[in-house]
C-alpha cells in the first residue's frame, strides 16, 4: 500500500509565515550567503553577488536531497511553490523515477 502526502496551501499557512514577493525583492546580499525559508523545504538562497536561487530540500529513500531549480525572476514564487507541491506529492517508498528527474 502506498500513501501519498499532498500539502495544500492551507497547510502551508498554518505551519509557517510564507514569503512574499516584496520580502524577496527587498533581500540584499550580505557578507555570506543566506536563505529565506518559505516552508516545507522550499527556500531562496541569496548569494553574496545578489543572485537569488530557489532550493528545495526533501528526503528520498531515507536520504536527504536538494533540488536547485532556477533563479528568482526566471522562476516566480508561485512557480517555485508549484514545484515544491509536485515533489511533496511523490509516493513514499517509490522506486520509480526520482522526483528531481520528474520535476524538470
Amino acid at each position: 500500500m502506498r500513501i501519498t502526502l499532498c500539502i495544500t496551501e492551507f497547510d502551508l499557512f498554518s505551519i509557517h509565515m510564507l514569503l512574499s514577493d516584496i520580502q524577496i525583492k527587498r533581500a540584499k546580499p550580505k557578507d555570506k550567503p543566506y536563505t529565506l525559508n518559505d516552508g516545507m523545504g522550499l527556500s531562496l538562497l541569496i548569494d553574496t553577488t545578489g543572485s537569488k536561487g530557489w532550493r528545495f530540500r526533501y528526503r528520498f529513500a531515507g536520504k536527504p536531497k536538494m533540488i536547485s531549480f532556477g533563479v528568482y525572476g526566471d522562476v516566480s514564487l508561485a512557480q517555485a511553490r508549484a514545484v515544491m507541491k509536485r515533489a511533496r506529492c511523490w509516493p513514499k517508498g517509490s522506486t520509480q523515477v526520482k522526483p528531481e528527474k520528474q520535476i524538470r
